[in-house]
């Protein structure tokens, strides 16, 4: 399987190093050069210039990680819906969260998980090492936090664990 990530900052490179490592087919697209950017593993690369649409991406995978900033979400959402790329944007901004609804209602065929950043993302992590371990699980229910609609502290954040 392919997978396009887009941004391969800190967090995108870690994302990249553990998908080659599983044997995924990787393409890595960022606003910087190649030779700029500590790229691990075998890699195709696609470099995207600031505020340029993603048509570069039409093609390339079957799956895109969103990795950059989140002033690229909309055109990455955008992308990956009508390239039928699944989609995983790592921000948990309500504002992503919300255009990615709205996207998966206009398309209700299209994988999208938005809002699966590092603790979302650990978590799904941490869940799938302990369904490998089941004989036949039937399903797995994931409650990790929200993002809330009432955001009233000062870092306009609630976080909402339950276990």
């Amino acid at each position: 399987m392919r997978v396009l990530v887009l941004g391969a900052g800190t967090i995108g490179r870690a994302i990249i190093k553990r998908l080659v490592k599983l044997g995924y087919e990787v393409i890595v697209s960022d606003v910087l050069s190649s030779d700029q950017l500590d790229i691990p593993g075998p890699c195709k690369y696609i470099r995207v210039p600031v505020g340029q649409v993603f048509d570069a991406s039409r093609g390339y995978a079957e799956v895109m990680v969103n990795a950059g900033p989140h002033h690229i979400n909309e055109m990455a959402i955008s992308t990956a819906m009508a390239c039928g790329m699944a989609y995983f944007d790592l921000s948990e901004d309500r504002v992503s969260l919300a255009r990615c609804r709205a996207a998966v209602d206009m398309s209700p065929t299209w994988t999208a998980m938005p809002a699966c950043g590092l603790a979302p993302g650990f978590v799904s992590v941490l869940a799938m090492d302990m369904v490998r371990g089941a004989d036949d699980p039937a399903s797995v229910v994931i409650h990790v936090g929200a993002l809330p609609t009432v955001a009233d502290n000062r870092i306009r954040h609630r976080p909402t664990w339950s276990v």
